[in-house]
């Protein structure tokens, strides 16, 4: 069941004849503006080349060489491996549980594995709450799932190949460039994957609580991260893959693959759709830079667009009780990942309450609930076991629970009544990574192509017109996600935290783009200006990514002639030699760190300041400088670790500190000997 958008005029109709009215004019005008303004905008807040980029590119390149690349490519196969190893299990875990013909292949593949994924990270978490989750334990829960899961899925690939009808291949200049794009970052992103974890969040949760997992053998490890309160399901994952070789970069290759299985799903969504380029929903999606490149960060946030992908194709299939209960379990899989991607569930109670029957609606809502929680519930019992409440760290009780959580959620978003109402186009246009408040940039051309999803179109079956509801739905949560949770924190109108809508945003502006060929004056087409603006934008983006991937020594780790010590310094500076001189010290030393919340490369002497808080938490205390190095010694700790260049970014830009708190660090760390420092980054003080 497809329907075709028309991108051609009617052969009936004679454009040089058409009547040229005030309407069309204005009309025309008016989407033209909304697909251009976008991206100038965009330009003239993100310049396409980092100063200096073209000297470190050939500064890069003249010392390159293979002297090492026998050994990266071993570890290249031992990560792609490991982490295809663990996909395979996902997708035949899932492939009894939707075998639903009336879908495309590609997209059977990405649901299967999604509920492998969710299956698995559930399977991991109750194995850690055993306290058997060890290297061995992965290895063994791995090789039993793959006996299980091999033959059935062996025989289906036969199956296939004998019957599978041949794709359509796509001809023209734009199909062609909509493919280069796509292989140009999925190579770019897989290079980052295989070079040592290097991205803020995976050093400072991410990667460290299943390091942590993995050293204990259970979840009970120590630390204060409010980080380990949430859902940790991406973690879980990430825990058995770094079982499996002991390596964080098997890990980031695990969530590129997961990118890859949404990226194939929208192929066979777009096909479903009728779109007439099917490859264009995944190159938007990437067409934002930090989306590209995140794919080999070893974050969370692309195991929630599976799982948001994943409930928008099942629930748009056909709409029965069977693809109900299959929507809400992904989305109690997308809320164990993170809680804001159980966003995703207000999109399909939106969808359920549109039908035209009250009784009908109200007995799906009620399944789709039941189902959502049934999937949701073991990090409900985790929360209750391990920090008291269902919903840790969000409904912690007492004054320091309070102002810690005030303090990690930060204040609301300034203007938050006005921006409410404008966030889309600002995160579209002006929204940059590390740049605060949207701290991703996703491009302009999600924004630019919505336009042509509003033009008509005939002939749409039931099911097509579903999936597109489910589509603006999406679009529309997100807005309304972002517009409200600016009143409450700044963090809130983060785009990547909703990653699970985006999909959905994806196919929506990827529907408008074949709409944007019908709005025309005369002979001249929308659709072609946005083609070739498209075009750039996507030429721009990946010239862009692949300058910043070679300057950041990417190519020349893997090829050997950088050393992963080297490769780490040119991205995270003096924090290497900090965190290995930390780790360094005699057994039985214990580090705190201050104002540093990436305890990764530290290991478990370190306890990293994962939320950067606890400095203003001991403040809020009343305790002196001398009472807390009295109380950190009663507590077993023999060094400090202050981040010297975070503490001062903390003291610029942190109302919530009193010059008081700052005086008193001051003292402290007069009273503290020197161990050794690090630059103007970082210094070691010594408690004993």
């Amino acid at each position: 069941m497809t329907f075709r958008s028309q991108t051609e005029p009617s052969p009936k109709a004679s454009p040089a004849g058409e009547k040229i009215t005030v309407r069309r004019v204005l009309g025309f005008i008016a989407a033209s503006l909304w697909v251009i303004v976008p991206i100038a905008v965009f330009y003239i807040f993100h310049k396409p080349f980092s100063p200096g980029a073209w000297e470190r590119i050939s500064d890069a390149l003249t010392h390159l060489s293979a002297a090492g690349a026998g050994e990266r490519i071993r570890d290249a196969l031992v990560d792609l491996s490991a982490a295809g190893w663990i996909l395979w299990i996902s997708v035949g875990i899932g492939r009894p549980f939707f075998r639903d013909r009336e879908i495309s292949t590609p997209e059977r593949i990405a649901i299967s594995g999604a509920l492998g994924l969710g299956t698995l990270a559930l399977l991991f978490l109750g194995t850690a709450w055993a306290g058997w989750m060890t290297r061995s334990a992965a290895l063994v829960l791995c090789a039993g799932l793959t006996l299980l899961v091999s033959r059935p899925m062996l025989i289906g690939m036969v199956d296939f190949a004998k019957h599978a009808p041949r794709p359509p291949i796509e001809k023209g200049a734009f199909p062609l460039g909509l493919g280069f794009f796509l292989a140009g970052s999925l190579a770019l992103s897989l290079g980052i994957a295989l070079a040592p974890p290097a991205a803020w969040d995976a050093l400072v949760y991410h990667f460290r609580i299943p390091q942590q997992i993995l050293a204990g053998g259970s979840l009970s490890y120590a630390g204060d991260s409010l980080f380990r309160e949430m859902p940790l399901s991406g973690e879980m994952l990430f825990t058995a893959a770094m079982g499996l070789t002991g390596r964080g970069e098997t890990a980031a290759v695990l969530g590129w693959g997961t990118a890859c299985l949404v990226l194939l799903g929208l192929t066979g969504t777009a096909r479903r759709m009728g779109l007439r380029h099917t490859l264009l929903p995944a190159a938007l999606l990437l067409s934002g830079d930090t989306l590209a490149r995140s794919m080999g960060w070893g974050y969370v946030d692309w195991l929630s667009a599976l799982f948001g992908f994943a409930a928008l194709s099942v629930f748009s299939s056909r709409e029965d009780p069977t693809r109900l209960v299959f929507a809400g379990i992904l989305a109690g899989f997308a809320a164990g990942t993170k809680y804001t991607a159980g966003s995703l569930l207000g999109v399909l109670i939106f969808a359920v309450l549109s039908r035209k029957h009250p009784k009908e609606s109200l007995r799906s809502l009620t399944i789709l609930l039941a189902v959502f929680s049934l999937a949701f519930l073991p990090w409900i019992f985790r929360g209750m076991a391990f920090f008291g409440n269902p919903l840790p760290p969000i409904l912690d009780a007492g004054p320091l629970a309070a102002q810690r959580m005030d303090f990690f959620t930060g204040r609301p978003l300034e203007g938050a009544w006005w921006m409410a109402a404008v966030t889309p186009l600002l995160q579209s246009t002006i929204g940059a990574y590390g740049a605060a408040p949207f701290a991703v940039t996703i491009g302009p051309l999600l924004l630019a192509f919505l336009p042509g999803a509003l033009v008509a179109r005939t002939g749409e079956p039931p099911a097509a017109r579903l999936l597109l509801k489910l589509c603006w739905l999406s679009a529309i949560v997100f807005w309304a996600v972002c517009g409200v949770g600016g009143f409450f924190s700044e963090l809130l109108v983060q785009p990547r935290l909703y990653l699970s809508l985006f999909p959905g945003i994806a196919l929506l502006a990827a529907y408008g783009f074949e709409g944007l060929w019908r709005i025309r004056l005369r002979v001249v087409r929308l659709g072609a200006a946005a083609a070739v603006l498209g075009a750039l934008v996507l030429a721009v983006q990946l010239a862009g990514f692949g300058q910043s991937w070679i300057a950041s020594g990417v190519p020349g780790y893997l090829s050997g002639s950088q050393t992963r010590a080297e490769y780490l310094e040119t991205n995270l500076g003096w924090h290497v030699r900090a965190a290995e001189s930390a780790r360094a010290l005699p057994d039985g030393s214990r580090v705190l760190m201050l104002w540093e919340p990436r305890g990764f490369y530290c290991g478990q002497a370190c306890s990293e300041d994962a939320t950067i808080d606890r400095w203003y938490l001991l403040m809020r205390s009343g305790l002196t400088a001398e009472e807390i190095i009295a109380q950190w010694r009663e507590e077993g700790w023999t060094h400090v670790l202050l981040f010297d260049t975070g503490a001062g970014f903390e003291r610029a830009s942190r109302s919530e500190y009193a010059e008081a708190d700052w005086e008193e660090l001051d003292r402290l760390q007069m009273e503290l000997p020197v161990v050794e420092r690090f630059g103007d980054g970082y210094t070691l003080y010594s408690l004993e």
